[in-house]
Formats: structure tokens, sequence, C-alpha cells
């Protein structure tokens, strides 16, 4: 599902490769499951709900650095601006303007409760006015979220994975992709099967985590 500019949906796909969401979609699966089963290893139930979303955060933050380089993007830890947590920006060039994405783990595909708490976020969608005139020859960025959401289920399986543009003042959606979409019917294919595997599974222990 998406929705939104399908000229900006073309212009995403001509300049960044599916590997890219491909990868994107295999981190935040695999992120997922090595997150729960940590926490399960390692600690009991009440304590391993608590550290499993931070636990899969960092996670994911550390492996779509690797990812953006694999890809040919640049990728860097930025702290917020209390100074007491970062997260990871990656640049893309899009049609000559600069672009930064962003991952966020949300309750649903829509939600922009932690959009607006994030004083990064909010700065970051403040250039985006312009997304959706002419993507050309504009020198300020635009900001991108990689939005994504565990099974309520289970929680080591991904439930949504979008590539959202919010308004600048994080209340609204300018365009809204579903990663699925953007790294091609293959890997939707192979992503969906591997989801489905049983022994990646624990349903009892991880509704509760």
């Amino acid at each position: 599902m998406h929705y939104g500019n399908q000229d900006l949906f073309n212009v995403i796909s001509n300049f960044v490769p599916s590997k890219f969401f491909q990868d994107t979609l295999a981190a935040l699966h695999t992120s997922h499951k090595d997150a729960c089963i940590h926490v399960e290893k390692h600690f009991s139930q009440p304590e391993a709900k608590d550290l499993l979303p931070h636990y899969r955060r960092a996670l994911i933050e550390d492996k779509m650095r690797d990812i953006a380089r694999a890809n040919g993007f640049s990728a860097a830890p930025v702290l917020n601006k209390t100074k007491n947590a970062s997260h990871t920006e990656i640049e893309v060039e899009i049609n000559s303007n600069r672009v930064i994405f962003t991952t966020l783990s949300v309750q649903n595909r829509y939600d922009l409760t932690k959009l607006r708490k994030a004083q990064f976020r909010k700065t970051l969608a403040e250039t985006e006015p312009w997304l959706f005139n002419e993507l050309k020859g504009l020198n300020d960025g635009f900001y991108g979220v990689i939005l994504y959401g565990a099974n309520a289920e289970s929680k080591d399986v991904v439930d949504f994975a979008v590539l959202a543009f919010p308004s600048s003042n994080c209340q609204t959606w300018f365009g809204h992709y579903d990663l699925f979409k953007l790294a091609g019917d293959p890997m939707k294919a192979e992503f969906i099967e591997d989801m489905a595997d049983p022994k990646l599974r624990k349903d009892i222990i991880r509704k509760e985590i």
C-alpha cells in the first residue's frame, strides 16, 4: 500500500536502488528476530519486555549504516538535541537534492505520535514544504522516515515497513510508500515466506514481550 505523489515514488525508485530497500527489510526482519532471542535468553520476562524495544532499535540503527554504505550512500550516528541518544542519518542524493532518511518504530503505519516528540525529526521535516514541487535544483534537503512495527501477536515478526515523508509540522504525511513495493515483488514473496517460518516464532512468550 502506498499513497502520495506518484512522481516522487518514481523518482525514489529511479535514484534509490531496490537493493537498499531489500536490505532494509531483511535487516528489520533479522533485528526483530535476534532481539527477541537475546532478551529471552538473558533476562526474565519483565526485564525482557522492558529491554526489547531498546535492544531492537540499537540493532536496526547499527545495521542501517552498513546497509547505506553498501548501497553507495553516506551514513552516520547523530546525537539528539539533549545529547542522551543518537540516531542514524542516511544521506541520499535524489535529482540533485539532499535527502535524509532515518528509521522509527511506531504502533501503526500512519502513527505520528513519536514523530512529534522527537526534535531532530521536526527540524529535518521543516525543510519539507518543497517536497511535492518540481524536484530539481533545490539546495535544501528533504526528510524521509522509514517507519516499521512489530506484529502484535509475535514481536519477532515485522508487521509493516514504509517510507514516509512528514509535513513541516510533523502532523501529517505528504507521501507514504510501502517498502515492499519499493523493494520489488521478489523480496516481498521471500520476506513473507520467512516470517511464516514457525521455527522463528515463540508466540506465547513473545506476546508478553
